[in-house]
């Protein structure tokens, strides 16, 4: 690939899912509700919560934020 093809060609976007991995978090639903707990998995469209001995699968697009608890 010529420098010029590497200059028009789209960059790929970083995901901030791995940053999550394994982190304690809150996370805050479309809805209003704030779930709490460990980021255990993330795909493309799921994120996987383990809280209180129960595993939670949420959907991306009801997420509206996602803070990390210390």
């Amino acid at each position: 690939m010529s420098k010029k093809e590497k200059k028009n060609s789209p960059k790929k976007l970083r995901d901030f899912d791995q940053d999550l991995q394994g982190r304690k978090v809150e996370i805050y639903l479309e809805n209003g509700s704030v779930i709490k707990g460990e980021v255990k998995g993330v795909s493309q469209f799921w994120i996987k919560i383990e809280t209180d001995g129960k595993t939670i699968y949420i959907n991306k697009p009801f997420i509206m934020m996602i803070k990390q608890i210390m």
